[in-house]
């Protein structure tokens, strides 16, 4: 198996490493499957005729020594940890990056620093804080910046909308569809005499000297 798999026998054991593979039918089909497929290689279904049991489903993991030096409320932890580390360290066999070993043991080093990780005890930087004084006197710093004005800028009431929503006081207000139920014009166009003004010229659009010379051709 140290020949064969040097860096998944290095991570989980020769004997393991060897049921692992023979299960999943080979190194390649070993690394091919997902991480959460390898943790159930050599699983047992077990028939509990309607009772519930509290034991994770786990095939050959479990039969690993980091496993076994785990605490029971920290092993669902160990055995994803181990069998993503686990497939990482088959394609490395299968690709033939590392005949030493090295790599899987890289890996193990790093499952035991996150069982020691999470073996630590609550530490004083953990406490919650307290809550910020609300109603605060002081007034906080708020910018907007060029992007907020231009979308302020963008989206205002306009001048024309405002007139419109503006309505004379003891005035009837006309329809803009002449039948008294449409929406009026209000203060809009109108004089102070209250009279609708209406510019007889019409708009003209400027036209440039770029486009000018294209219509001349």
């Amino acid at each position: 198996m140290l020949d064969i798999a040097p860096n998944v026998s290095a991570l989980v054991g020769s004997a393991t490493a060897a049921k692992l593979i023979a299960d999943a039918g080979g190194l390649v089909e070993l690394a091919n499957l997902p991480a959460c497929n390898v943790k159930l290689v050599g699983a047992q279904k077990k028939i509990l005729a309607g009772f519930s049991s509290d034991q994770l489903r786990i095939g050959y993991i479990e039969q690993t020594d980091l496993f076994h030096s785990t605490p029971p409320s920290l092993r669902g932890h160990v055995s994803r940890a181990l069998v993503a580390k686990l497939s990482l360290a088959a394609r490395v066999d299968v690709v033939k990056g590392d005949s030493t070993g090295q790599i899987g043991r890289k890996f193990l080093q790093e499952v035991r620093k996150k069982i020691d990780k999470l073996q630590e005890p609550p530490t004083a930087a953990k406490i919650h804080k307290a809550l910020p004084v609300p109603y605060d006197s002081r007034s906080k710093k708020k910018r907007g910046g060029k992007r907020l004005r231009n979308a302020k800028e963008r989206y205002r009431v306009t001048e024309m909308r405002q007139l419109a929503n503006r309505v004379q006081f003891n005035v009837p207000e006309e329809s803009s569809l002449g039948d008294g139920l449409g929406v009026g014009y209000g203060m809009f166009g109108q004089d102070e005499c209250g009279k609708l003004r209406v510019s007889a010229t019409p708009t003209r659009l400027k036209l440039s000297k770029t486009y000018k010379s294209k219509l001349a051709y």
